[in-house]
């Protein structure tokens, strides 16, 4: 938040790519698309453009060279 970027780093903590966007308010990340190739990155601050930018609030699709994982469903019984 405040940083205008989504940054990939290692187990080490090194830096390994990184997705700019044109707003600072960078609130929640995920990956989709059917290969979850495409990374989406909802952004905040949109109530109050003149202070945040004109993009803040935007949705932003990127394709960072990485892909995410499918999520893991388990099974619960009742």
């Amino acid at each position: 938040f405040d940083g205008g970027c989504v940054v990939h780093y290692d187990d080490r903590g090194r830096e390994l790519g990184r997705v700019t966007v044109p707003t600072a308010k960078v609130t929640c990340p995920a990956f989709g698309g059917a290969q979850l190739d495409e990374l989406y990155i909802a952004t905040g601050g949109g109530g109050d453009r003149v202070a945040n930018g004109p993009a803040a609030g935007a949705l932003f699709r990127a394709r960072p060279g990485v892909c995410g994982r499918a999520e893991y469903l388990s099974r619960v019984a009742r």
